[in-house]
């Protein structure tokens, strides 16, 4: 019976294991070393994770691959349209009168008298310094985009035999150099452009920026802490200074009755300028007990904050009209 019993049992175990797929046996060297690759054995273990890591393998090649440097003729005409740009935002800062300036303000400031009046001297020092800016802006922009054209010029040369390079290094090198220089001189294009628009009277001094919760109740509170937060990361992105001049909290996890910010950077109120007014959040609130959809309102304030010397024209405008 029990012969019966175990031979019944090895037929059952022998059926289950016919239904699995057989698998390929490790091939090992005399000192027992596997010699199938990693992704094989994980493949016989479990195909699925074997599927998945050949992804994770290939993912990998991918982002490890060498990033392919545009040819020559792509990047001339890339050349040609940042050139126009230069061309467009030099007539813009009108060199001529800017360097007629700097001359006059040499002249003038090689006068004994020019310190006797401190305040005219520095604002007039001021000027001359936008002036001076605007010329070694235009000046190397200039530069760059010459030597930009020399590295393709060269890089041309290369490609078409002119001057020998062995396997083409030398050419994918000034091609990736130069690639590198065209963005370069983009974004400082970019980033005058957005200067050149914020050219205010006030736009490039730094700024007070206050948010108050206005109307729905904690929601509110709470949307005006997210305005704070995102206004803080903002000025650190771009390496601005925050302080908190004041501050009204409501508890911890109910937000922010109001806040006022001082934030100091390069034209910062210019950048800011358009934030004042109301900012409306429309959200399911999670303050709302029956998942209702709420809407909360904030006030923002930006005002700029001035110089002693823009106190003392402000004052002189006053007197003017008294």
């Amino acid at each position: 019976m029990a012969l019966i019993t175990w031979w019944i049992a090895g037929f059952a175990l022998t059926g289950l294991l016919g239904s699995v797929p057989p698998v390929e046996p490790f091939h090992c060297n005399p000192r027992s070393v596997c010699t199938r690759s990693p992704l094989a054995r994980v493949k016989a273990v479990n195909p699925a994770l074997g599927t998945i890591a050949a992804r994770q393998g290939r993912t990998r090649a991918r982002a490890s691959a060498p990033t392919a440097v545009p040819t020559t003729e792509v990047l001339l005409r890339h050349l040609a349209d940042v050139e126009r740009e230069v061309s467009v935002a030099v007539g813009v800062l009108d060199l001529t009168t800017a360097r007629a300036a700097v001359a006059d303000h040499d002249t003038v400031a090689a006068q004994a008298n020019f310190w006797d009046n401190p305040a005219a001297a520095k604002a007039a020092i001021r000027r001359t310094e936008v002036h001076r800016a605007a010329l070694a802006l235009a000046d190397g922009w200039a530069g760059a985009a010459a030597e930009c054209r020399a590295a393709l010029d060269l890089a041309a040369d290369l490609a078409d035999g002119s001057v020998g390079d062995g396997d083409g290094s030398a050419g994918r090198e000034l091609r990736a150099e130069a690639a590198a220089r065209l963005e370069g001189l983009g974004a400082a294009l970019v980033a005058w452009r957005t200067g050149a628009l914020l050219s205010g009277p006030y736009d490039a001094c730094d700024c007070r920026l206050v948010i108050t919760a206005g109307a729905g109740g904690v929601d509110a509170q709470d949307w005006a802490e997210v305005l704070e937060r995102m206004y803080g990361r903002w000025a650190a992105r771009r390496g601005f200074s925050v302080d908190v001049v004041e501050r009204s909290g409501c508890g911890e996890g109910q937000g922010i009755r109001s806040v006022e910010l001082e934030l100091r950077g390069a034209r910062a109120f210019g950048l800011l300028a358009g934030e004042k007014g109301t900012h409306r959040l429309v959200r399911v609130s999670p303050f709302n007990g029956l998942g209702k959809r709420q809407t909360s309102f904030a006030g923002v304030e930006v005002t700029p904050v001035l110089r002693e010397t823009e106190f003392a024209l402000l004052d002189e405008v006053g007197r003017g009209m008294w």
